[in-house]
């Protein structure tokens, strides 16, 4: 199917109270920045305090003030079917999630979904995030 393929690498810094995070996304070649601060109410709603395009300097910059951070990695692959805007993440461990635009989830045929994780918050970035090493920078 047609899809969009973006190479998106989250970097998430620190151990306090707020997530924060930086993006780094690449689509055919060319690199975007992002900064977000945010926390999550115990159901796992996102109160977003900040959420900006920032320069790679500032991004390089960022990262320098961290002893140590979190990476996930992931092709997203963006794409229509059924009038819906679905999301497939693959990370670079093999684990796929797939998210839609709509609650009711339609999906396409050729894909084979094994579990739903809609409300499981193991399955959010930042937790899959607090599995992988810990990298000096």
């Amino acid at each position: 199917k047609d899809a969009l393929a973006i190479d998106i690498e989250q970097i998430y810094l620190g151990n306090d109270s707020y997530e924060k995070r930086l993006r780094k996304r690449t689509l055919s070649g060319t690199n975007t920045y992002y900064l977000t601060v945010q926390n999550k109410d115990l159901d796992g709603i996102a109160n977003v305090y900040l959420d900006k395009r920032i320069s790679e300097d500032e991004y390089y910059q960022l990262l320098s003030m961290y002893d140590e951070y979190k990476v996930i990695r992931k092709v997203r692959y963006c794409f229509i079917q059924y009038n819906k805007q679905f999301k497939l993440d693959i990370f670079e461990d093999g684990k796929c999630i797939l998210e839609s635009s709509d609650d009711v989830l339609d999906i396409p045929n050729y894909i084979n979904i094994k579990e739903d994780i809609t409300n499981d918050k193991n399955f959010d970035n930042n937790s899959l995030a607090q599995k992988v090493k810990i990298l000096n920078s």
